[in-house]
């Protein structure tokens, strides 16, 4: 199985809920079968966790976190956001992706890999 890292690049100087959050990272992932997944964890140890998208989407059917290939970072929308205390916060990546082995067995089964980014620390204001 291959699977290209995905790292964050420098952290921004700060993070509101009420805009738009732009995490540069180190390229966007587009290969079929690879999931992303974006979790921020609060102060209180709370999970919000999101799978990244490959867009924003179209109107009524958006998404909340994606990734905005124009900026080479991961957007997250203040909806995501609203929920999540405002305090110290730490993002997350997890890349994962799964494969039948290509000489498998009768059997069948799968091999899976992930890549842990190493998590990036922010403070989350209004």
């Amino acid at each position: 199985i291959g699977l290209n890292p995905l790292e964050f690049k420098t952290a921004p100087a700060g993070a509101a809920k009420s805009a738009k959050l732009l995490l540069p990272i180190s390229r966007v992932v587009k290969e079929a079968g690879v999931m992303v997944e974006l979790k921020i964890t609060d102060s209180a140890g709370k999970d919000y966790i999101s799978e990244v998208k490959s867009e924003r989407g179209v109107v009524g059917f958006r998404n909340s976190v994606y990734f905005d290939e124009s900026q080479l970072s991961i957007a997250i929308e203040p909806d995501f956001l609203k929920d999540i205390p405002i305090g110290s916060i730490k993002v997350s990546l997890r890349e994962e992706i799964q494969q039948k082995p290509v000489q498998g067995t009768h059997l069948g089964g799968l091999m899976t890999m992930r890549y842990l980014a190493k998590p990036m620390s922010l403070t989350l204001g209004n």
